[in-house]
This record gives structure tokens, sequence and C-alpha cells, in this order.
């Protein structure tokens, strides 16, 4: 028999004016911010189990399942075709994350551009 757990939908948007990233859910009730969006998730995982259990949303013992999904919005400046190295193919479409951490990450979009790695 599987277990059946509450489960909840916690909505994180960064604030790009104050520089944090910030999450809210009404039925939980919880509302924070971190600075970074892992930080968020560990925040988020830290207090929502004491929320649960004060609001009588779940009891001690109980588990209870998050699910923390993300959104940033930002704009970014189009940068002209002719400032591009002459070896980048303007035919190919790829994505680049935002925030790379790892050098594996950073190289590995260099190298769908058809760029040299740098990392």
């Amino acid at each position: 028999m599987a277990i059946l757990r509450k489960a909840f939908e916690i909505r994180a948007q960064w604030d790009d004016e104050a520089g944090v990233w910030w999450c809210s859910n009404d039925e939980l009730p919880l509302t924070t911010e971190a600075p970074t969006f892992e930080d968020l998730v560990a925040r988020v995982l830290e207090i929502a189990p004491e929320i649960a259990a004060v609001n009588g949303l779940a009891a001690a013992g109980d588990e209870i399942e998050l699910h923390v999904v993300g959104e940033r919005v930002q704009s970014v400046p189009v940068v002209a075709a002719a400032s591009m190295p002459a070896t980048f193919d303007r035919e190919r479409r790829f994505p680049v994350p935002v925030g790379i951490v790892s050098r594996h990450t950073a190289n590995g979009v260099l190298e769908q551009a058809g760029l040299p790695r740098a990392f």
C-alpha cells in the first residue's frame, strides 16, 4: 500500500532588485528568501515541516512532499553578429545555463558554440 503524503507546490522567483530568490505558498503558509536557489530550497526544507505541523497540515512522523519550482526572468542585451568571433557558428542554436559554476559545463557550452575550451 502506497503512503499518501500531503504535497505542496512552492513557487520560487528571482527578485532582481533585491538580488534574492523568494518563495511563497498560501496553503502551507510559507514565505522566505535566500541569496541562491539552492539556499532557498535548503531553507524551505528546514522550515516547511514545522510550519505544516503548527498549522495542522501534518502530524509528527508524517511526511510532506515539497515541489520547489523556480522561475527566473531576466532581460539580456542582444549582441550584434559582427562582434562575434569568426569561428562562431551563427546557424547553430543551443541553451546557455544561467550561473554556470562547473568548468565542465562552461567548456561544454563553448564546444556547442564551436569555440575552443577556455576552462
